[in-house]
């Protein structure tokens, strides 16, 4: 069969998820062709599709993101190409399965993991057979299918290593939004604990089995090393993993590490990734530091330990994050930590007491994100019970925090904003002087396309500069650990 994946983003982030599902598909010996929109023009985005769709005629069209740009675009699709199905899949479609299905212009929504289930529905397809497949809903003379869920996949070694033809590799590298020459693997995929907040744990729940599971760090590294092959003449240089929670298993870790410091890649090509503090110990750090890692993000989201453990659900204490930073510190690892503001029951002090805690840690940066409480987990809940919605939305709803004036809120994060500006601007200037200044100024200006990207706004000066200075302490930690070797 021809099947047409299409593909945008709002970030610049070749998914690999996605490559993971078109991959296996065609092994299974299907035409596939991915419609990547993500470097096209807002404005021509439709007309390229229904151009492309005319040029190749699919027999299925597929989504693995969700917006009413994309529910629009289907419409425009079906109403053209009547006998085309059109198959949805990703996060949103697990999450709110009901909602999608009943859109007149879906004709079958995968849930959960599709590598093993979207196959076997080809297969199907191909055969002339009902779709009875588990993981599937489809429709058939108007009804709605349910078949059972399928359970996520326990042996992700099972599946192929994604191959990346078709996707503009050299220039996601380019324009990666943590540091240039950067490309996103997975160790793992889920997430053990329940954060009250975050989808990716609902979404997990949704379907039967493991939550957490990982792939042999055998196979994680050879794909790594395949791409740099491929790859490193068109600019790829770090690692960046894309887990929830990077080294939790500590065989898992333990053997990655080793494999790739005996593979060679520690030196060629380092690493950062996200993990909780609970993970980090003084051995975590050390192993990581030899094996290439030069940062790791870390999620504090508050440093009120009562709003952190009894609202967001995250069981550890400042002091237990503290320690995980000294530890990556010693070791010459830098850190980034993440936020969250304006959530229930946050407060200006709150606010602002978080930033000062973590700015006394010397982190690399810290990142803000404002509040959105997301259907389906259990803080969206809490919030409704408790009437705290102030814009009300089917499936993610912003907070009014107690204890702060609404008509103050949105002032108070452009500050801590234009804080968080200064913070990186001055320590860029501390630690590159003369260098920073004119890289900052050419990517300012955008002169030599230096910022990648036409529009302006402080989010992409912030990942400018943060983008300059982790390319610094990259270079500086491989300079400093080739010469502690050599000594």
């Amino acid at each position: 069969m021809k099947i047409c994946f299409i593909n945008i983003s709002e970030y610049p982030i070749p998914f690999w998820n996605l490559a993971s599902l078109i991959t296996n598909v065609k092994k299974d010996g299907h035409w596939v062709s991915l419609l990547d929109l993500t470097f096209i023009r807002e404005n021509c985005r439709a007309k390229h599709v229904m151009d492309t769709i005319e040029k190749e005629r699919p027999d299925i069209i597929t989504f693995s993101q969700f917006s009413q740009w994309h529910v629009k675009l289907s419409e425009a699709i079906k109403r053209k190409f009547n006998n085309t199905l059109v198959a949805w899949g990703g996060g949103y479609v697990t999450l709110f399965s009901e909602e999608v299905i009943s859109y007149p212009t879906v004709d079958a929504i995968c849930i959960g993991e599709g590598e093993i289930t979207f196959v076997e529905y080809l297969r199907c397809l191909e055969r002339a057979q009902a779709p009875n497949v588990p993981g599937m809903w489809y429709k058939k003379n108007g009804a709605i299918i349910q078949n059972r869920l399928r359970s996520n996949i326990d042996n992700l070694d099972s599946l192929s290593i994604p191959e990346w033809d078709g996707w503009d590799i050299e220039r996601y590298l380019k324009v990666c939004p943590r540091i240039e020459g950067g490309m996103y693997f997975v160790a793992s995929k889920g997430c053990p604990y329940n954060c009250s907040f975050c989808g990716r744990c609902v979404e997990y729940a949704v379907t039967p089995g493991e939550k957490y599971r990982v792939r042999s760090a055998s196979q994680v590294v050879d794909e790594i090393s395949l791409f740099k092959d491929k790859y490193w003449s068109k600019g790829f240089r770090y690692v960046l993993f894309w887990d929830e929670i990077f080294g939790l298993d500590q065989k898992q870790f333990t053997d990655f590490t080793d494999l790739y410091i005996k593979r060679g890649l520690s030196k060629k090509v380092p690493w950062l990734c996200q993990t909780r503090p609970e993970v980090i110990t003084e051995d975590w750090a050390k192993k990581a530091s030899q094996s290439g890692c030069f940062l790791v993000e870390l999620g504090l989201e508050t440093a009120n330990e009562r709003m952190r453990m009894d609202v967001y659900k995250k069981e550890f204490t400042n002091r237990t994050f503290k320690k995980a930073t000294e530890y990556l510190k010693k070791y010459n690892i830098q850190f980034l930590v993440l936020l969250i503001i304006g959530g229930p029951h946050d407060s200006y002090r709150d606010i602002f007491s978080s930033i000062k805690f973590s700015r006394k840690l010397s982190p690399l940066s810290y990142c803000l994100s404002t509040f959105h409480a997301l259907a389906g987990t259990s803080l969206f809940k809490k919030c409704s019970e408790e009437r705290l919605f102030k814009t009300q939305g089917t499936k993610s709803c912003s907070v009014r925090p107690k204890g702060t004036n609404p008509i103050f809120l949105l002032p108070v994060i452009y500050l801590v904003k234009l804080q968080k500006l200064i913070f990186i601007f001055k320590k860029g200037l501390s630690l590159m002087k003369q260098s920073f200044a004119l890289s900052f100024l050419k990517t300012f200006l955008n002169i030599k396309n230096a910022r990648q990207v036409k529009i302006f706004s402080e989010y992409i000066v912030m990942v400018s500069m943060e983008r300059i200075i982790l390319r610094y302490y990259a270079e500086q930690k491989s300079r400093k650990d080739a010469n502690n070797l050599s000594s």
